[in-house]
């Protein structure tokens, strides 16, 4: 009877510790994955220009207080009251965080602006 009281007694230690090892794993958060959220932006809408290359779509100048410029697409979501294509609203979103030019056509993408990013999640008031 005690051998088998030895036996469970180990058993049991075991899954224990394999439970605190895999509950550790799932537990643990990398620091860079905060990294990898987009950057947030808001403010009014002070100008909005035409973009056609690289990226096809709308860049929007967003005053303070986070603003800069962005370019707003066709895969951005827009969000109540779509007014995103009027100077002096209100806007808060979401962009990518990675630097794009707006450019026209020429016989090349050239004279591009460089932009803060690209809208993913907006919404205006």
């Amino acid at each position: 009877m005690k051998i088998r009281t030895k036996i469970k007694m180990k058993i049991l230690v075991l899954v224990l510790i394999m439970l605190v090892f895999v509950g550790g794993v799932f537990m643990y958060k990398r620091p860079q994955a905060f990294a990898l959220t987009p950057p947030p932006f808001g403010g009014k809408i002070l100008d909005i220009r035409w973009c056609e290359c690289p990226v096809p779509g709308y860049m929007i100048t967003v005053g303070p207080p986070s603003g800069g410029l962005f370019i707003y697409t066709p895969d951005t979501i827009l969000f109540l009251n779509w007014k995103i294509f009027t100077p002096d609203s209100w806007v808060l979103g979401l962009h990518s965080g990675v630097p794009v030019g707006c450019g026209h056509y020429t016989d090349y993408c050239a004279d591009q602006i460089p932009t803060n990013g690209i809208m993913r999640i907006v919404g205006t008031s």
